[in-house]
Parts: C-alpha cells; sequence; structure tokens
C-alpha cells in the first residue's frame, strides 16, 4: 500500500472541503476556522455569522478553538478536525455538536475526507488514519508498522484525497500512500503499489 516519496503536504483541493491552508479554511457551507479562534459559520438564509468555541461546562460545544480541517458531508454535516480535542460533528440545523476524541486515539485531525461510500478518513497528526463509518459507528485505524510495507509510511498524517477510480492517496511527512482496497477496508482484494530505486511494484 506504500509508495515512497518525499513528505507530501498537499494532494489538492478535497471535493466538498478544503485545501492546504490550515490557517484560514473554508467550506461550501460558508464556514471558516483558524488555528485559534474557534468556528465562524454565515447563514445565507439570514445574512449571519454564528460562532462556535469551546465552552468547558458545555460537553456539546466545540472540543477544541483551534481548527485545522473542515469536510462537509452530502447531508450537509460539518465535520471538524481540531488541534487539541480530535474530531467534532456539527449539526447545523440544531447547532449541536458531537465529539470524537477517543475514538480516533488522538487530539490532532490534519486531514478529513468523506470518499464516495461515506466513509470518513481522518488523518491525524500522530496516530495514522481512522475511518469511521457514520452510519454504523464501524471504526478501523491504520497505522505505521516498522517493517511492514504494508502499512502506511508514516503516522504522521498530512492531507487524504480520492481520485477519479475511488483510490484514496494519503500524504504523509514520510512519503505518499496509495489505498486501493475497494469499500475503504482492507482484504483480499487490496492491491500494494511500492516505489522501489527499479520502478514501482505492485503486491497482492
Amino acid at each position: 500500500m506504500v509508495r515512497r516519496s518525499d513528505a507530501v503536504r498537499t494532494l489538492g483541493l478535497l471535493a466538498g472541503g478544503v485545501g492546504a491552508d490550515r490557517h484560514a479554511l473554508h467550506d461550501r457551507a460558508g464556514v471558516d476556522g483558524d488555528l485559534a479562534g474557534g468556528l465562524n459559520r454565515f447563514e445565507r438564509k439570514t445574512e449571519r455569522f454564528i460562532h462556535y468555541e469551546n465552552d468547558p461546562s458545555d460537553p456539546q460545544s466545540l472540543s477544541f478553538n483551534a481548527i485545522q480541517s473542515l469536510f462537509v458531508d452530502q447531508e450537509g454535516t460539518l465535520w471538524i478536525g481540531t488541534n487539541g480535542g480530535g474530531l467534532d460533528r456539527l449539526d447545523p440545523d440544531t447547532g449541536i455538536i458531537e465529539r470524537f476524541a477517543a475514538e480516533f486515539g488522538g487530539n490532532q485531525v490534519r486531514s478529513l475526507l468523506i470518499d464516495r461510500t461515506g466513509l470518513l478518513w481522518a488523518g491525524t497528526g500522530r496516530n495514522g488514519v481512522a475511518t469511521l463509518d457514520p452510519a454504523s459507528g464501524d471504526l478501523r485505524r491504520f497505522l505505521h508498522e516498522p517493517g511492514n510495507h504494508h502499512s502506511i509510511s508514516s503516522n504522521r498524517i498530512e492531507t487524504i484525497f480520492e481520485d477519479s477510480e475511488a483510490r484514496i492517496w494519503i500524504g504523509t511527512d514520510a512519503g505518499l500512500n496509495l489505498y486501493d482496497g475497494a469499500g475503504g477496508t482492507l482484504g483480499e482484494a487490496d492491491v500494494l503499489l511500492v516505489g522501489t530505486p527499479a520502478g514501482v511494484e505492485t503486491r497482492n
């Protein structure tokens, strides 16, 4: 699953999501977040901003004010990756925020993607990649394992991208990874692409 290269910071604009600039993020729903000030959501109908921030006494508030990534799913739900509180999910109709910090094994969520099957991919700062099925709640994690070429090249994830063939590309600080598993799960159909000095090898 690994194609080695230099550190990869971005793989372009994620459809419906955000690009690589984590200091000022913007999505199609009119939401802006930054590295310290919480989240501002612009309501086009009322032409006003709604501000979200962490309230230590409110478990349904933003988990952390430093925002690193945003993604809007097909239902309009906003997924928020923070730099200290893990993953949040904001229901734009109710304004209620659900937190997922414990499930992702870390509090830094640097990159978000929802693939065409509806599976959520979250790249973390030190804990690899986690996938979440929002419908079932099923969670899987992909971690770097030294000596295992079928694992991701590093646990520090910079960006995640789905291409036109539904393949998932994962940029890390130690290179580029290609995941070619059907439906975002590991199985016998997975194909491993490995970059070597002699070229690219495929391993089943």
